[in-house]
């Protein structure tokens, strides 16, 4: 890397994290505990405890009263989601105790450095302009700085997202047998850390087949594919294990499923079908009804069940990332009706960037699809158009959109100055006309 981008992007870097820093210990945090973090913390500290990789979801009480089971019950062995978020707030409780300021400024730093990767992803699709562009945009994003203070994947998933992208880029361009192992072991962590992320890894694979520039034979393929499922794999066993089932990473599927065929925003534990489905069922029995009625339902209306995944879209895309921010996490309306119009006026601007970026991100990847679109741009793609597509079919909440941000403020950096060259040429062709 040129000097000059080096000493640019510690600068960046170094501002990005004090934000953070800034932000996590002298700004009024939501307190850990009260709502899905309460999952994770549970977990890690029966793990610290020597207790296991038990409570959170599979405590058997959320799904009737919305409340995981105190942290300091052990509860069932935990199968809802996978082991990499909880066993990193275990290692930092571990080395500090119970001390949830500490994962703050570990995700603070997290995020400061995840502009690294991103400024060098950019910089090899499109650039440096866009690189520094796009490392700008990142430093100062709300939703960044906001959710580095939740004890939620989140913030993690944005690294380990970004870092895989780079993996797999970086692993076709030198080609060689070590780094398509590491990219298939941070392949593999990515599914441990958000289910999901086992719809990117392949797609990511296929793209490199299809669009590198030295493509990866058969060999460098089934070496990914194969070290990815043996990293998922450790995991899948111990499930077996302790359930007697196979489930590759977590049953938290069903529930999900379920709850996408409701078109509610959020889960409504007084409904009395709800009630229904749960009563006396452990997790696993839950997650088995849940699937079989959410299934039933889109069959039997499959059109009732469209309008829903496109009333998603708004859902998923539109939002101010303020729903976790102290002094700003009541609604619009909430703020207005009070007159508090400070703060509504802070909420808007939010969400006014937060749109203004996905415009642009829209604007750059029009433009950049019509030109020859370069293959570390493609790679840049996969996360927003499946992690999108994922969120359009299945329940959709604000947060979720935040892993594929940095992807979508590259393609906001290109389509800002592809905008700024339109209009530069159209003023000379003003001036021009005017002479």
């Amino acid at each position: 890397m040129p000097r000059g981008d080096r000493k640019f992007l510690y600068r960046v870097v170094l501002v990005a994290a004090l934000l953070r820093l800034v932000f996590v210990l002298w700004y009024p945090q939501v307190p850990a505990g009260i709502g899905d973090d309460r999952t994770y913390e549970q977990v890690a500290l029966n793990l610290v405890a020597g207790k296991g990789f038990s409570g959170g979801l599979s405590s058997g009480q959320w799904e009737r009263t919305g409340q995981p089971a105190p942290l300091d019950v052990p509860g069932d062995p935990e199968i809802g989601f996978g082991p990499v978020y909880p066993a990193f707030l275990a290692g930092i409780y571990l080395s500090i105790g119970h001390l949830p300021v500490g994962v703050r400024v570990m995700q603070a730093l997290l995020s400061a450095l995840t502009i690294v990767i991103m400024f060098r992803l950019a910089r090899d699709a499109y650039g440096v302009r866009v690189a520094r562009l796009t490392a700008i945009a990142m430093m100062a994003f709300p939703a960044f700085i906001v959710y580095s203070g939740m004890l939620l994947t989140e913030t993690l998933v944005v690294f380990w997202l970004a870092l895989l992208v780079w993996s797999v880029m970086h692993a076709a361009r030198v080609a060689s047998t070590s780094a398509w192992i590491l990219a298939g072991v941070i392949a593999g962590v990515a599914v441990l850390l958000r289910q999901e992320l086992i719809l990117v890894f392949p797609v990511l694979m296929i793209l490199a087949v299809w669009k590198a520039q030295v493509k990866p034979g058969w060999r460098y393929v089934t070496l990914f594919i194969v070290i990815a499922m043996m990293t998922i794999g450790v995991w899948t066993v111990r499930n077996y294990v302790v359930f007697k089932q196979v489930i590759l990473v977590a049953a938290h599927g069903g529930d999900t499923l379920w709850l996408s065929t409701t078109g509610w925003s959020e889960w409504n534990y007084d409904d009395e079908e709800l009630k229904s489905l749960t009563e006396g069922l452990d997790y696993l029995e839950q997650n088995k009804v849940f699937r079989q009625e959410g299934i039933r339902r889109i069959l039997e209306d499959p059109i009732g069940y469209a309008a829903l995944c496109f009333r998603r879209i708004p859902m998923f895309w539109i939002t101010s990332h303020t729903s976790y921010l102290v002094g700003l996490e009541q609604g619009f309306g909430a703020y207005y009706a009070r007159a508090e119009y400070g703060r509504l006026s802070i909420k808007l601007l939010f969400l006014a960037v937060n749109v203004g970026v996905i415009l642009l991100a829209s604007f750059g990847i029009a433009s950049v699809f019509r030109q020859r679109l370069p293959w570390p741009g493609v790679l840049l793609l996969a996360p927003i158009g499946v992690i999108a597509i994922v969120h359009f079919l299945l329940f959709a909440a604000p947060r979720y959109q935040v892993p594929i941000m940095p992807f979508v403020l590259v393609f906001a950096a290109v389509g800002f100055l592809n905008f700024q060259s339109w209009w530069s040429e159209r003023r000379i062709k003003l001036a021009t006309a005017l002479q």
